[in-house]
């Protein structure tokens, strides 16, 4: 016999046991699930921040851009046809002084000057520069090459970011925009201050936790602020919709990319946050679910074990008393409760079997009393012999 109901309820036990463990679990799980969530939704808001912030400060640089384009003296100075006669002269200064309070009027401006197409020179903030000149001194060493410098200044523009290298983000606008299905006689380039542009966004602290790429409508990164990021490896062309995520495996850790469209440009905001990062919190909560959980099942299990068997015990100990008194093989008997029915069977037999035996005795005495009666004998026995005895 084997003792099957300890087992069933101790089965029994560890199953409501595991019911509510199941739904600690779920809840713990979309626990885990919302944190995540939520910390990618912070992520997202800082990302919008960095959207905003710069998006604002590329507008007022095309403002500027506009409203030199605009500008008397700047229109009157490219239009000039003899730029060595001495009114001319005497006007570039007077545009020097307006480009130079153009430039103090925003911080993100590092520096800018107007090319002159015919007469292949700048007017800069300080100076006229002969074009090698000026080439020299706002191109040369962030690597941009003179052909490449010179190519890109015969192009007409209307108000475009563009990279002419590595390091070298620049505002560019043909001048004037009234010409511009015609060839512009000037180009103004705009210098931008790229350390301001990125301290504006490691000021928003996104940075500090990763990486901030700046792309053109191309998928081509034109900035990069934060930590240091080989740009090549982020897998832009997944950046097919207005805004969205992905993971990836960058140098061997697990990065997840979060990306938001320039509502001034063609450009998308991309942030590279190592998925450790956001997910300290997130793991910090599956690590105290995991504990919970263990602590449920030892101190559940053993407790449900000491329960089964001290409710057992007492069924144990009249399966002990009665086991012997068993007539019926006891391998045949399936559990505990089938040998309490069958110690219950045979013994309400034996009870019926006994009670059938003692009503027939009685009958037989019945029977036999009344005989006896009958023939008038009924005071036979020992008593009255010694009785009748005497009195003869």
């Amino acid at each position: 016999m084997k003792r099957s109901v300890f087992l069933f309820w101790l089965y029994s036990n560890l199953t409501i046991l595991c019911i509510p463990i199941l739904i600690a679990m779920g809840i713990l799980m979309q626990s885990k699930h919302l944190l995540q969530s939520e910390v990618m939704r912070s992520n997202e808001a800082l990302l919008n921040q960095v959207k905003q912030s710069l998006d604002n400060q590329f507008q007022d640089i095309k403002k500027i851009g506009l409203q030199l384009s605009l500008d008397p003296k700047v229109l009157s100075y490219i239009n000039q046809t003899d730029f060595s006669a001495p009114d001319v002269k005497l006007s570039l200064l007077d545009l020097i002084k307006t480009l130079r309070s153009y430039a103090a009027s925003n911080g993100n401006i590092d520096d800018f000057y107007i090319y002159v197409k015919a007469g292949q020179f700048g007017v800069t903030t300080s100076a006229l520069d002969e074009a090698d000149i000026l080439y020299q001194l706002f191109h040369e060493k962030k690597g941009v090459t003179y052909e490449q410098w010179k190519e890109s200044m015969r192009k007409s523009y209307f108000g475009s970011f563009v990279k002419l290298a590595d390091n070298d983000l620049v505002f560019l606008q043909s001048l004037p925009v009234q010409n511009m299905n015609e060839e512009a006689p000037a180009t103004l380039v705009v210098m931008l201050n790229g350390d301001r542009l990125k301290a504006a966004i490691s000021g928003i602290q996104l940075a500090q936790a990763g990486s901030v790429v700046i792309v053109d409508k191309n998928n081509k990164p034109l900035m990069a602020a934060g930590e240091a990021l080989n740009t090549a490896d982020i897998d832009f062309s997944q950046l097919t919709k207005e805004s969205g995520s992905f993971s990836q495996k960058l140098r061997g850790e697990q990065v997840t990319v979060s990306y938001v469209s320039s509502g001034e440009n063609d450009w998308k905001y991309v942030s590279v946050i190592p998925t450790k990062v956001y997910s300290a919190k997130v793991n910090q909560l599956q690590i105290w679910i995991l504990i919970g959980l263990a602590l449920c099942v030892l101190i559940g299990g053993a407790t449900t074990v000491w329960l089964t068997r001290r409710n057992y015990l007492p069924i144990r100990r009249m399966v002990d008393l009665v086991s012997p008194k068993v007539k019926s093989n006891l391998e045949g008997i399936k559990n505990e409760f089938t040998l309490l029915q069958s110690f219950m069977s045979e013994n309400a037999a034996f009870q019926d079997l006994a009670a059938r035996t003692i009503r027939m005795q009685q009958n037989a005495l019945r029977r036999n009393f009344l005989a006896r009666l009958l023939k008038g004998a009924w005071r036979a026995g020992r008593p009255l012999r010694k009785r009748w005895s005497r009195s003869t």
